[in-house]
């Protein structure tokens, strides 16, 4: 965190808390950033009760991407990562930044495996910045 200049921070309360507490304390400018948000099982938003964990296990079942010829409710592993990296390029004139964010994104920036609560680490990113797509061990866990 040493050499921040802004901490970028999904809107959701989780991630939002522990940005604001990590700007009290270090000085560092809080901003919040839409599109750092989780991941999104249902895009009409129209899901009943229960449907979110069958549209997950679609998605795993999918690994991810819609099957050829189809869509799907739910967002794309490649939807979801164009928009982190929509969100991150908006950022670029920083040195360094921290994002606070979720874990599904952030497979999208690393191949992690289990990402620990409140896990701290560095990423080079710049324009080529690639996104891993689908890994197999970062989504197992998922909707099970």
């Amino acid at each position: 965190m040493v050499g921040a200049q802004i901490i970028v921070s999904s809107p959701y309360t989780r991630c939002l808390q522990t940005a604001a507490i990590i700007s009290r304390i270090t000085g560092i400018p809080l901003t919040v950033e839409v599109d750092l948000h989780e991941w999104i099982p249902d895009l009409t938003f129209m899901n009943k009760p229960g449907e979110a964990r069958e549209l997950g296990a679609d998605f795993k079942a999918c690994k991810g991407s819609y099957p050829k010829g189809e869509t799907r409710r739910w967002e794309s592993i490649d939807m979801m990562s164009a928009r982190l990296i929509r969100a991150l390029k908006k950022h670029s004139n920083h040195d360094k930044i921290i994002i606070v964010t979720h874990g599904m994104l952030m497979h999208q920036l690393k191949p992690y495996g289990h990402i620990p609560n409140c896990y701290v680490d560095e990423l080079d990113f710049d324009e080529n910045f690639k996104s891993p797509g689908w890994v197999d061990k970062h989504y197992s866990h998922l909707f099970s």
